[in-house]
């Protein structure tokens, strides 16, 4: 990324963490920026490519390859591991009512259905880089990325909501059913 663009982008993140219910305007971006309107612009033509590369650098620090590189660490292990960070935080469940009312419920805006769908597709994109990985590597068998991807990122949403409904911490728990999940695709 471009340093200008790092910079608009540094100060958009900036602006959503001191209040995130607000929209970013290009005027109070480019202002806090130090650049103009047109010069944000043509760096992000629209919105969405402006809030889809806000929610893409949050993503990407928050979500790390870890060790999925690491030969030395069994192949289901490092799987593990980088799919758990997938998981949302524990928080109580009003915590959860209200983020989840945000995105999809009656008070969610195109910003905050931007944000989550950008998780999502960042979320699909990260799973199907790992699991080409350990296929190079040979510890998942040829076939079908994008499939064996979807069906781990059902298991994830699936220990979402049960995180998000039960409001304790069964971390445990939640690692070996990913490790049954990610066993049914590693093999070795």
């Amino acid at each position: 990324m471009s340093d200008r663009r790092t910079q608009i982008v540094a100060a958009a993140r900036e602006l959503l963490g001191e209040n995130a219910e607000r929209a970013l305007s290009v005027r109070s971006v480019a202002a806090r920026a130090g650049v103009g309107a047109s010069t944000l612009r043509h760096y992000f033509p629209t919105q969405r490519e402006l809030y889809r590369a806000v929610f893409d650098t949050a993503y990407d620090e928050t979500a790390r390859d870890l060790r999925i590189d690491d030969p030395d660490v069994p192949a289901v292990d490092r799987l593990v591991e980088c799919l758990a960070q997938l998981l949302p935080p524990h928080l109580p469940f009003e915590t959860w009512v209200v983020v989840l009312s945000g995105m999809v419920g009656s008070d969610s805006t195109a910003d905050s259905r931007l944000a989550w769908t950008s998780f999502v597709e960042r979320s699909r994109v990260r799973v199907v880089d790992w699991l080409t990985r350990l296929e190079q590597e040979g510890a998942v068998a040829p076939g079908p990325v994008e499939r064996r991807a979807r069906l781990l990122l059902v298991v994830v949403d699936g220990l979402s909501i049960g995180r998000m409904l039960q409001g304790h911490r069964a971390e445990q728990e939640e690692l070996d059913v990913l490790r049954d999940a990610v066993e049914a695709i590693v093999t070795g």
